[in-house]
This record gives C-alpha cells, structure tokens and sequence, in this order.
C-alpha cells in the first residue's frame, strides 16, 4: 500500500500501463495463470544491491511453476537476475534505460524469441528444483548429512 501512489503514476507512461493494486496471496495463481509473461523488477541501487545480490526472490519460483517466461529488470550481478539468465526461462535487461527495456520487451513480445520454450524451461526448472517433494528429499539429504557430520553435495 505504501507504493500506491508512486505505482499509479507510473500510468502516465502510456495506455499499456493500467495500475490495479496489489494481487492479494489467494489470487495470484489465477493471475500468473492469466498471464503472458512475469515481470521481475529489482533495484539497481547499489545498496539495495548489496542487500539482495545473493538472494533469490520467492516469487522467481512461481513465476516459473506458472509455465510463463519472466522478463526481468535489474542489475546482472543479482542472483534473481542471473538465475532468470542462467535457466533461459527469460529475458534479462541489465541495463538502465528505456532503450533496453523497449527492446528486452520487443524481444518478447513481437522478436524471435520463443515465449513458449522459455515457458516450458521454467516449468521444467520449477518442477526439477522448487517442487514441494524434491526440496523435501534434499533438505533431508542435507540434514542427514550434517549428522553424520560430513558435507552434503546436494
């Protein structure tokens, strides 16, 4: 709520742009299913970059368990970023600007980039690495590892 004001004016940029509130936690999984594409914003200051640099966002794992490429917005440095870059589940603009914005959304809005492959990758990742039973089976790995006092490669 604190953001309103400022998310609204982003509205003046042009009709594309309609601002609606926040999705409340219920009803985000029928959003991202109405969805052509996430879009993951992260601050280019540097000391907010300093703060998430090695931080995943929780939301990039939905985002990919939803099947929609994420065009994400911030510094290469960050590991959400990088992590978007890395899966090829999407499009990463790391620079500042609207030209690079314009065309990291061109790219996958009219460009040759398939939005359908980068959504069945994230799916595939999302399925691979963030499923509730595969985390489960790791974190136990883990936990019997460290009691046996050796370290785990998982």
């Amino acid at each position: 709520a604190h953001d309103a004001h400022a998310a609204s004016q982003l509205e003046s940029i042009g009709s594309a742009i309609i601002f609606k509130g926040s999705v409340r936690p219920e009803e985000v999984s029928g959003v991202l299913d109405e969805s052509d594409v996430a879009v993951h914003v992260e601050s280019f200051s540097n000391s907010c970059a300093e703060y998430t640099r090695l931080s995943v966002s929780t939301k990039i794992p939905q985002y990919f368990a939803a099947g929609i490429p994420v065009l994400a917005y911030g510094p290469s440095s960050l590991a959400s970023c990088q992590y978007v870059r890395s899966t090829q589940a999407g499009i990463l603009v790391d620079k500042r600007g609207n030209d690079s914005l314009e065309a990291g959304i061109y790219s996958l809005v009219i460009g040759n980039v398939s939005r359908r492959d980068m959504g069945m990758r994230a799916w595939m990742r999302a399925r691979e690495h963030h499923e509730i039973t595969t985390v489960r089976r790791r974190f136990m790995a883990v936990l019997s590892s460290a009691t046996r006092g050796k370290r785990s490669t998982t």
